[in-house]
């Protein structure tokens, strides 16, 4: 989805501190959330207004309201380090193809275990081959790749 932020590669995962922290700061202003880690997590506590954000992200966000939830749905279930590997692999995807979309997954592996940040290393290999092969199946790949099928 495209929302308007724009990812820097992190230690963590790909992020948009900026776009996060003004996120953060409008629905905590507004009485809706507040942003808390826990344990390690990033989560959302609800305020006495929450769900009041729902009006304005029906009148800016409604044409991918149904993708959206299907990203909320299915990343909640997920562990952090899982959430981890597949936005860096995603982001890793989109800064590859360019005009190609026809990277392979050897090639995506080695950018993020070589261009990424050194902690990238802790997680094997496989676990990065494996998220690829998820991300396909679940329709968690960059577009261009939707469109030009499966890399490999």
């Amino acid at each position: 989805m495209d929302i308007g932020s724009t990812y820097y590669r992190q230690a963590a995962e790909p992020c948009d501190h900026r776009v996060l922290r003004s996120i953060d700061s409008q629905m905590k202003k507004q009485k809706w959330y507040t942003a808390q880690t826990v344990e390690r997590r990033y989560r959302y506590t609800p305020l006495p207004k929450a769900g009041g954000h729902k009006t304005y992200f029906d009148r800016y966000f409604a044409d991918i309201e149904k993708e959206f939830s299907n990203v909320i749905e299915t990343f909640r279930r997920l562990n952090t380090e899982r959430c981890e590997v597949v936005a860096t692999l995603y982001s890793a995807c989109e800064d590859l193809q360019g005009d190609d979309p026809w990277v392979s997954d050897e090639r995506i592996v080695c950018e993020v275990l070589t261009n990424w940040h050194e902690s990238k290393k802790r997680i094997p290999r496989e676990h990065w081959e494996n998220a690829l092969k998820w991300m396909r199946q679940n329709g968690f790949v960059p577009a261009t790749m939707r469109q030009s099928g499966e890399t490999s």
